[in-house]
């Protein structure tokens, strides 16, 4: 991944000082920033559109830094990206209450900074604006969770539990991303959006619960969350991004609420233990490879609000011996004639179950009106295999809604029949 290989370079320059070989994207871009700067001292700068000032680089060696609030008359409202970057010298450093925002690596691999003191003015913090350094290392052994005028900093060094306080209003790109040891985290319900990368590479963290302030979730938000199980997706969120849950092995069951207009590239591809899955009616598009090489799913049930289904969405995995992919073994597609479900089965010789505009409420199997011993004797023929239901019967045994009928369904049909809990009125 293009920030994995960011990392790596990174972390040459730690090694090697600033004598390090940069790869050639790498000095033009630090080129670029300060082709056009301004000096004042130990900082270069550039004025930018509104007139105010941005550091673009610190040439100074001083160990303690207060930052200008201004330079040449003008207000200095921003730190540049990797302004900072390896100021192997720098131990403290002062913001003004001037700057509203760092640029992303502004204070990275500045390993001998041990203070910051940033004011509530900033807004914006960009992604490992303080990685590698001894700031961010001694916050990891004090009070791992950052939160700076709603902002919550890199929290990628973060152990165990972290319940995110309710000032927080969204969780940025990078938040949490490569925390291996994160075992859960509590997000409250001021957040209201999950970047992309937040919780890549938290392969400790086991569950997450999304409240239903949350509207959409980034790309690649849970990548390679290995040890995730569960997730619970509110109402509230209306697209899940690209990668979202991806490589997320120990998942093996999502429901995807009613808000959903539209599931990502590879969202959910390689969670090899997701056996079943919901997709609502809400659903419009589901994208290229959004299930590819889940092969404990063996069927799935798309409605007809689906109009576009990507190349190798559902029913496909990967096979290492050839290196190519194959198809999923009996892999079945329930789905209403016409519609893109049955197109994308026919293209790829999936079986192909049709469903029909079912009148009955669900677990009445036999639509007479209510849930009887007659409906209960169908699902447990069905769990003991000895007559499979299959389409629309399927459909309304499945009264959870997760693609599985098992014992729950039936635990769930006897509470209806005895008035404890009500699936309809």
């Amino acid at each position: 991944m293009k920030k994995k290989i960011l990392s790596a370079v990174c972390a040459l320059v730690l090694v090697f000082g600033s004598a390090a070989v940069l790869p050639e994207g790498f000095a033009k871009l630090d080129s670029a920033i300060t082709a056009s700067a301004e000096t004042y001292g130990d900082y270069e700068y550039t004025v930018l559109d509104d007139g105010t000032v941005e550091i673009s680089k610190y040439r100074g060696s001083d160990e303690e830094v207060t930052i200008p609030s201004t330079i040449d008359g003008k207000k200095v409202t921003s730190i540049g990206e990797r302004a900072f970057f390896n100021c192997t010298s720098l131990t403290s450093v002062t913001i003004p209450n001037s700057v509203t925002s760092i640029g992303e690596w502004a204070f990275s691999y500045c390993t001998s900074l041990a203070s910051v003191t940033i004011p509530n003015s900033v807004t914006s913090i960009g992604g490992f604006a303080f990685e590698s350094t001894r700031w961010l290392k001694d916050l990891r052994n004090n009070n791992p969770l950052v939160i700076v005028n709603n902002i919550l900093i890199d929290g990628r060094t973060c152990e165990g539990d972290v319940t995110i306080p309710n000032s927080v209003k969204s969780i940025g790109d990078d938040a949490f991303y490569g925390c291996e040891s994160l075992t859960s985290v509590t997000i409250p319900n001021s957040v209201t959006s999950i970047g992309g990368y937040a919780f890549c590479d938290c392969t400790s963290l086991t569950s997450v619960t999304i409240p239903d302030s949350v509207t959409s979730i980034g790309n690649s938000a849970f990548y390679d969350c290995t040890g995730l199980t569960s997730v619970t997706i509110p109402d509230s969120v209306t697209s899940i991004g690209d990668d979202a849950f991806a490589y997320c092995e120990s998942l093996t069951s999502v429901t995807i609420p009613n808000s959903v207009t539209s599931i990502g590239d590879y969202a959910f591809s390689a969670c090899k233990s997701l056996t079943s899955i919901t997709i609502p009616d809400s659903v419009s598009s589901i994208g290229y490879s959004a299930f590819f090489a889940c092969k404990s799913l063996t069927s799935v049930t798309i409605p007809e609000s689906v109009n576009e289904i990507g190349n190798m969405a559902f029913g496909f995995d990967w096979d290492s011996d050839a290196i190519d992919y194959r198809t999923v073994d009996s892999f079945t597609i329930y789905g209403y004639t016409n519609s893109a479900a049955e197109t994308y089965a026919k293209e790829n010789e999936f079986k192909f179950i049709e469903l029909k505009n079912d009148t009955r409420k669900k677990g009445d199997l036999n639509g007479n009106g209510k849930i009887d011993a007659s409906d209960l004797l169908q699902v447990k023929s069905h769990i003991k295999k000895v007559k499979p239901l299959e389409g629309d019967d399927f459909t309304c045994a499945d009264v959870d809604g997760n693609g599985v009928i098992n014992a729950a369904d039936l635990l769930k049909m006897k509470a209806h029949m005895k008035g404890v809990t009500l699936l309809w009125e």
